[in-house]
């Protein structure tokens, strides 16, 4: 329904249930405004890094900034060019994990997020771009506040992993999304 219960108002309403007023004021509602797209923040680089830890550790020099407003929701989106090395017959993959300041977002399933058998034989190596995306649901911004995001990654069996691999670019997505 519509009505107009005073002057200068506007109300709409479905199942008896108010959605949306129009006033002199602007619009609001329930379900106004929400999943609106208020900044993207891109990082790319070409910048190589290595390791061959069996443990999570920091991709350096890959990290994306945001200042997002209170009540909003941080979209992360990361893309590895990566390239696999194997030292032995077992195979060779990594894990990856996304992370806002020292809190974690997104962490893969373990460290064979990406894997690759490489026939079993030692020497292989397996060329890959991968893509993993996060929501960060509650990134705590005030507006004021700059938020920083970054990655770290983890070996197989402790084989080498190269991230932009071939100066082939890898890349950071923040996307800010209004509650």
């Amino acid at each position: 329904g519509i009505s107009f219960p005073s002057a200068d108002t506007i109300k709409f309403s479905t199942g008896g249930v108010e959605r949306m007023q129009i006033t002199n004021s602007g619009v609001s509602g329930t379900g106004i405004g929400a999943g609106k797209l208020l900044q993207v923040v891109h990082f790319q680089t070409t910048t190589q890094f290595s390791t061959s830890s069996g443990s999570f550790v920091d991709v350096t020099n890959f990290n994306a900034d945001i200042v997002p407003q209170t009540n909003s929701k941080v979209l992360v989106q990361v893309t590895l060019m990566s390239l696999l090395h194997s030292a032995t017959s077992g195979g060779e993959g990594y894990g990856i994990k996304i992370l806002r300041g020292s809190s974690q977002v997104m962490v893969s399933g373990g460290m064979y997020d990406i894997y690759d058998n490489a026939g079993g034989a030692s020497g292989a190596h397996s060329r890959n771009r991968s893509t993993w995306t996060a929501l960060d649901s509650s990134p705590g911004g005030d507006g004021s506040t700059t938020l920083t995001y970054k990655i770290q990654i983890g070996s197989h069996n402790n084989q080498s992993i190269q991230i932009t691999e071939g100066n082939m670019p890898s890349t950071m997505t923040l996307f800010e999304i209004g509650a």
